[in-house]
C-alpha cells in the first residue's frame, strides 16, 4: 500500500506526461477491504484516466499476458518478493526499488531495472517504454536466473544431495 502511494503521487503523472501510451494496472486481492484510500489517491492524479484497477482477479495470467511490465515500488518489507518473481516467470519486465529485489539476488541493468528514488524509477521505466529490445533482454535474462535459483524442484535435489555427501 505504501510503495504504491508513493508511485501515485510521485512517479504516476511524470511518467503520463512524458508517454501518452502509457497505463498503469493495479490487480490485487484487496481481502474485502475498501479500497477508498486507493480511489482517494487515484483522484488526486492529474492523469487518471489510464489506471485500471482488478480487484481480487479470479487468476492474473490474463493480466500478465496483457502487460509488459511489471512495477515493485515497495518500500519496506522482507522475504522474498514473490510477486516479482511470478511476475518475471510469466515474462514481464521488472522496474523496482531496491528494496523491492532485496534478497532476491537480481540484479539490476542484468535482470530488472532499478530505481532508489522517484526520479530514477520514472527513468527506468520510461527507458523500458521506449526500448522493446531492452525490455526483451531483462525479461530473458531475469527469466534464466529465476529458474536457475527459484525452481524447487533443483533446489531439492540440491539439498538431498548435499545431505549425501555429509552421511
Amino acid at each position: 500500500k505504501e510503495g504504491l502511494i508513493w508511485y501515485l503521487e510521485k512517479v504516476h503523472d511524470e511518467v503520463s506526461k512524458l508517454e501518452k501510451e502509457y497505463s498503469l494496472t493495479i490487480a490485487g486481492n484487496s481481502n474485502g477491504q475498501s479500497l477508498d484510500w486507493l480511489f482517494s489517491k487515484i483522484n488526486a492524479c492529474k492523469f487518471k484516466d489510464n489506471i485500471t484497477i482488478i480487484d481480487t482477479p479470479i487468476s492474473l495470467e490474463e493480466i500478465y499476458r496483457e502487460h509488459t511490465i511489471f512495477i515493485n515500488p515497495m518500500l519496506h518489507g522482507a522475504g522474498v518478493k514473490i510477486k516479482t518473481i511470478e511476475a518475471i516467470q510469466k515474462g514481464l519486465a521488472v522496474v523496482s526499488t531496491l528494496k523491492g529485489i532485496e534478497g532476491t539476488g537480481l540484479r539490476s541493468q542484468v535482470h530488472v531495472l532499478t530505481g532508489k528514488d522517484h526520479n530514477e524509477f520514472r527513468d527506468s521505466l520510461i527507458l523500458l517504454l521506449n526500448n522493446f529490445e531492452l525490455v526483451r533482454s531483462l525479461s530473458v535474462e531475469a527469466q534464466k536466473y529465476v529458474k536457475k535459483e527459484f525452481e524447487n524442484t533443483a533446489k531439492l535435489k540440491s539439498y538431498l544431495e548435499s545431505l549425501r555427501v555429509i552421511n
